[in-house]
């Protein structure tokens, strides 16, 4: 009885989060509406402001048509794994007091709501259906820097804002399906990196590479010779630096 009653307690919950926007006036729909778009969107800004985290058209646009980099490669290097951002990390910011923490994956907010309501009564069929599988999730996006442009892409990006600043302090980058991206745009060109895993912290100028990490200037690529080798991309200084050896080949 008390599993039926809870049940039937969440489904309501939902259900008037779920309705409010469109049964309310407006001035009272701008608060779950709000709501709403900060659980889709993290802690995207709703108030006409553009959020810098997100690339703009014009910094999209500057992206096609670049030449390629000349990039500096360091084989044999020591790349402390510290450097990848752990679990425990995560936790300290999220404590921190004038840090958050922001997860953009999976499905949106209504979506998670008759998700979460199947999975604790699969009886619950919500518009004549259950819900469906999860098809691939969209890439997302994340300026790291802009001078130069540094992009990341991922289906699965975690970073932490600092109150005093507008760009990410703190980023990890991973991917369940494709590889993740990172593009560097610098006044001089272009170059492209992909791995399992991107992390990046404010200060260094540097992107960690950890799971088949690869670098792609032209038709100049770099690998490692081994899958689980490290390689670290410094931006500032257009240099690679790969623990082990590096492969490099022309496509």
């Amino acid at each position: 009885m008390q599993s039926d009653r809870f049940r039937r307690i969440i489904f309501v919950i939902v259900t008037c989060m779920v309705s409010l926007p469109w049964l309310t006036p407006c001035g009272v729909t701008a608060v779950p509406a709000i709501v709403i778009a900060g659980t889709d969107q993290g802690v995207r800004k709703v108030f006409g402001k553009r959020d810098p985290t997100k690339p703009t058209a014009a910094q999209l646009d500057s992206l096609s048509g670049r030449p390629s980099l000349t990039l500096v490669v360091r084989q044999d290097q020591v790349i402390s794994r510290n450097l990848l951002i752990s679990k425990a990390e995560w936790n300290q910011i999220i404590l921190a007091k004038n840090r958050r923490v922001v997860h953009e994956a999976g499905m949106g907010a209504v979506e998670k709501a008759v998700d979460f309501l199947f999975r604790i009564d699969p009886s619950i069929n919500m518009q004549g259906s259950k819900p469906s599988e999860p098809e691939t999730e969209p890439r997302k996006d994340l300026v790291l820097s802009t001078a130069p442009f540094v992009l990341l892409q991922a289906d699965r990006l975690s970073f932490a804002m600092d109150k005093s600043k507008k760009l990410p302090v703190l980023a990890e980058a991973l991917t369940d399906t494709m590889m993740v991206n990172g593009t560097i745009n610098t006044p001089d060109g272009i170059f492209f990196a992909a791995a399992s895993r991107i992390c990046y912290r404010e200060g260094v100028s540097e992107l960690i590479l950890e799971g088949n990490p690869t670098v792609l200037s032209g038709r100049r690529q770099i690998k490692t010779a081994h899958p689980g080798a490290l390689m670290k991309i410094n931006f500032i200084t257009r240099t690679v630096s790969v623990t082990g050896r590096a492969v490099e080949t022309q496509l």
